[in-house]
């Protein structure tokens, strides 16, 4: 009954994330253990690999969601003056594609502390010098 309570109360906090995170989480995590399947366990993503995840991300995102490629109404109205045409320009297109990569390497991070804190020390997962 303590496992079934616990998995309640992690669907519970699940809930409380915004919908755009409920939709990529799925879908980042798809794509890590795809490659993960292809290229082992200890695969570790190189630059090229991180931009191609986070490009087929945003490509389902957008056949999900079309409205996040639209920048160009927003760009016109808030260009009314020099400081705003100044600043970079950070529409929805540039703030998804960020929040994928934000998502991905925290799973990523999240990967590797858990396979490291699990595998590679010997004893009860603590690290060296720890165990009695």
């Amino acid at each position: 009954m303590n496992d079934m309570n616990r998995y309640l109360e992690e669907a519970h906090m699940y809930t409380r994330y915004p919908d755009l995170y409920r939709r990529l989480y799925p879908k980042v995590n798809d794509s890590i253990e795809r490659h993960i399947r292809v290229k082992g366990e200890d695969w570790e993503p190189t630059d090229r690999e991180v931009e191609d995840m986070i490009d087929e991300i945003y490509e389902k995102m957008m056949s999900e969601c079309p409205e996040i490629d639209q920048d160009l109404d927003e760009r016109k109205h808030s260009m009314s003056s020099i400081d705003a045409m100044q600043r970079p320009y950070y529409g929805r297109r540039r703030l998804t594609r960020d929040l994928i990569g934000i998502i991905l390497f925290g799973s990523l991070i999240g990967r590797r502390r858990r396979r490291r804190r699990y595998f590679d020390y010997p004893g009860y997962g603590y690290g060296p010098g720890y165990w009695y």
